[in-house]
């Protein structure tokens, strides 16, 4: 005899919904947003710059050859409008035991921010200075595998690249990295006998190293090339944060790509199969929104190089693949860390993220659009106090 008593066993529901995770947000910190008061209307603000004179020889009673200045315009532009949309039916409200839309709003918000601050840290590749694995002794061209031995070498050179290109002391130099970064440093200094102990982790905020204020984020901008001069064969997949992509000559499933008549075809197909381009239901089948969601909130973009592609994220991929072709693989991943003076990246944020609730026509419920309208832009005086630094991930 079996008893089943199931049924006097209660469920119960939690007071609380799961808290989600929250990236670290450093962008704003370090941005200069000195343009944000003058921009109340309108959407572009002109900040030239001219040609540097410089010093010549005086010859007494000889005419002197007065040197031409050049002025060149740049201009930031307030054109990222952003939204995030959610559908809440006031059945769903009277009903459901937790505030719904409240908490919709709050993580729309957060994805908002999240978006402004990759775009802050992503002006990186404006920098006018780099430093490369040949900065440090290495090969020219190549990103620096940071380890314990040489990471004071690595931000050290960092500091000396900006200090001999004379960028100035007037505001704070900064230091942006991510958390597998910061733990080196923090397994370096262990090594050599520092108490860390007391360096608190706030917002993102590390505390002041290597003469930088130390800013943690994992929204630094990432880059990885793809080889694929071969076409893939049946069942070959790439898999991008968790999101799966499988080549199939009759594309089935969520994540299937059309293995096209070549391999650039089918490199083409991969590449808008990620970037939710071109034709869904054709050329691959269209993700979940889940998987959707995992690549769009890390901002994952591909981009077609006939033989190859290459990935940017905002913060570090996880990458595997099954391709058939022996050499087709990932190269190696680079973390752009990032490093000048306060203030060389301008940001206007002429809407703040700002929810609009929408009645919505033949429906008992509301649109909830989260919004905000920015501009970014590294001038050419920011570039100049600005280092790309090319970490291997």
């Amino acid at each position: 005899m079996t008893n089943d008593l199931s049924k006097f066993t209660p469920e119960y529901w939690s007071r609380r919904t799961q808290v989600l995770l929250r990236k670290m947000l450093v962008g704003r910190k370090i941005a200069n947003t000195e343009e944000q008061s003058l921009l109340r209307d309108g959407d572009v603000v002109h900040r030239p710059y001219s040609s540097d004179p410089y010093v010549v020889d005086y010859t007494k009673g000889t005419a002197i050859d007065i040197q031409d200045i050049d002025t060149t315009d740049e201009f930031l532009t307030v054109n990222q409008s952003k939204v995030v949309p959610v559908y809440v039916d006031d059945d769903d409200v009277k009903q459901n035991k937790y505030n719904t839309a409240n908490q919709l709003i709050d993580r729309s918000a957060h994805m908002l921010a999240r978006d402004i601050d990759s775009a802050v840290l992503a002006q990186v590749t404006n920098a006018s200075l780099d430093i490369d694995d040949g900065d440090i002794g290495g090969t020219s061209g190549a990103s620096i595998s940071l380890t314990t031995s040489n990471v004071s070498n690595v931000f050290g050179t960092v500091m000396a690249e900006l200090a001999t290109n004379n960028v100035e002391r007037d505001r704070p130099w900064y230091l942006v990295i991510d958390p597998v970064m910061t733990n080196t440093i923090m397994q370096s200094f262990v090594n050599n006998g520092f108490n860390t102990a007391d360096a608190t982790l706030k917002n993102g905020f590390l505390g002041e190293l290597f003469g930088f204020q130390i800013f943690i984020s994992n929204s630094l901008k990432s880059t990885v090339s793809l080889g694929m001069a071969t076409n893939p064969s049946e069942g070959d997949t790439v898999v991008i944060n968790g999101v799966t992509f499988t080549f199939n000559a009759t594309p089935s499933g969520a994540g299937s790509v059309d293995i096209g008549a070549n391999a650039a075809a089918s490199v083409d197909n991969l590449v808008a199969a990620i970037n939710d381009s071109g034709t869904a239901g054709t050329t691959y089948i269209q993700l979940s929104n889940a998987n959707r969601a995992k690549l769009s909130n890390n901002q994952v973009v591909a981009t077609d190089a006939t033989t190859s592609i290459t990935l940017t994220a905002a913060g570090r991929m996880t990458l595997s693949e099954t391709l058939t072709a022996a050499g087709d693989v990932f190269g190696t991943q680079t973390v752009l860390a990032m490093a000048g003076r306060m203030g060389a990246v301008d940001l206007v944020m002429q809407i703040e993220p700002t929810v609009n609730i929408k009645d919505v026509q033949d429906k008992l419920g509301k649109n909830y659009l989260t919004h905000s309208l920015y501009g970014v832009k590294t001038f050419n005086e920011g570039a100049e106090r600005m280092c790309e630094i090319n970490i291997a991930a």
